[in-house]
């Protein structure tokens, strides 16, 4: 990772009303922009790098209390 913004482009997929979980992969312990709430639950699995992601995300997991991670989704509508 670097310092700033990162951003990349996906192809067009229309998506359904519903819950969506977004998340990060990386190779070693990372840290990255979070605010200062302490109170929200943070859901987390162990998960080995070069393995593929699980889908769905799996109902048995870790928690902790924690910040809101800044990650974000931009969604258009045409």
């Amino acid at each position: 990772t670097t310092t700033g913004r990162i951003e990349f482009s996906v192809s067009q997929t229309r998506l359904l009303p519903g819950t969506y979980w977004i998340m990060a992969v990386y190779d070693v312990s990372k840290s990255i922009g979070v605010n200062s709430v302490t109170t929200n639950t943070i859901k987390y699995i162990s998960h080995t790098f070069s393995n593929a992601l699980p889908n769905p995300y799996p109902s048995t997991h870790s928690t902790y209390s924690g910040a809101n991670f800044n990650y974000y989704v931009k969604g258009f509508r045409f």
